[in-house]
């Protein structure tokens, strides 16, 4: 998984899910509609390659910290 490959939306909202963020509250944190946010955690989701958003913002802030 390459972190790099993400845009940085993809990173915001999955840094705002990690910190407790529901995809709605994430989406309006930054200024989006909900559907968009799911429509970026699903290209996040792809490119990590894990079925879960959460797992996908733990392994992000996993390679951000190693």
């Amino acid at each position: 998984m390459d972190a790099a490959k993400l845009t940085e939306r993809e990173r915001a909202i999955l840094a705002l899910l990690l910190h407790g963020h529901s995809v709605k509250s994430a989406a309006n944190e930054i200024g989006i509609m909900a559907y968009a946010a799911q429509e970026q955690l699903g290209a996040a989701r792809l490119k990590t390659a894990v079925t879960s958003s959460r797992e996908a913002a733990r392994l992000v802030a996993n390679q951000a910290g190693a």
